[in-house]
């Protein structure tokens, strides 16, 4: 199911509410949340659900969207719109300004197919098979594909003019200051990770070690202001198998496979 978690205090986070059912992924917009749950069926389905969190305790569904048996992958929300990829499906904006009938405002599809985005002002940032996209979504019914990069990302954060991808074992660095044209600053092979935060040029790493006592797992925080020469600030040995991470307020939140969040000042 999914869990919501008061987080006010820190030092005593808590669960205040839960909701049954199979999610794979939430994005968080003021008051809402949205979900990808899977219906379960021959075959199974897949729901956007939009979810009222104003009395967090008693959380309310107050619309949903299906969009069949193709798999949803990254999803993102800002203000009344939703951005979700879809495989070869591409990327669908959502418009949710009406909680109680989301509907599919605009499509764009990418060469490649879509399994990742990152959303920072007017623009989309799709990761594909064999590239990163950027998609201008300043009119989101219709978005218009503009420049892309060869890589591979399977996580993207993005912030301050430049998109930062985990491609393999790499965390790719790219410059998209000029939409048309992106263009890779650096790259390292000391970073691969399943997911990565970004604040101003500072990034977060989730880093899961094959056991809780492998001394290299945990978080990693890295200086990325020289974009051709990351560096490791610090290494956080947090007690779980880390696979996600969300930075905001100046703490970081690590999920861990063992359904713990650690809360990092």
């Amino acid at each position: 199911g999914m869990r919501i978690v008061d987080v006010s205090n820190p030092l005593a986070a808590r669960v205040v509410g839960a909701v049954s059912g199979t999610f794979s992924t939430v994005a968080v917009s003021g008051q809402y949340a949205y979900t990808a749950q899977t219906i379960p069926g021959n075959p199974a389905t897949i729901s956007l659900l939009v979810m009222d969190l104003s009395n967090p305790a008693s959380p309310l569904i107050t619309g949903s969207l299906n969009f069949g048996s193709v798999g949803m992958g990254g999803l993102k929300a800002v203000g009344s719109l939703v951005y979700a990829t879809f495989g070869s499906a591409g990327l669908k904006i959502i418009d949710v300004s009406t909680p109680q009938r989301p509907y599919v405002l605009g499509t764009a599809t990418p060469s490649g197919g879509a399994s990742t985005v990152a959303v920072s002002g007017n623009y989309a940032y799709v990761g594909t098979s064999n590239a990163m996209v950027v998609v201008d979504v300043s009119h989101p019914s219709s978005p218009r594909l503009m420049g892309s990069v060869a890589t591979t990302p399977s996580v993207l954060a993005a912030g301050n003019g430049r998109v930062y991808a985990i491609s393999g074992t790499q965390v790719v660095i790219i410059d998209v200051s000029k939409p048309n044209a992106p263009q890779i600053l650096g790259t390292t092979t000391t970073y691969g990770a399943p997911a990565l935060d970004v604040i101003g040029t500072t990034l977060f790493l989730a880093n899961p070690a094959i056991s809780h006592s492998q001394a290299n797992g945990g978080v990693w925080v890295v200086d990325a202001s020289d974009p051709t020469q990351p560096r490791l600030l610090e290494q956080i040995i947090v007690p779980g198998t880390t696979r996600t991470i969300t930075a905001s307020n100046g703490l970081i939140y690590a999920g861990d496979s063992a359904s713990t969040v650690d809360i990092i000042q």
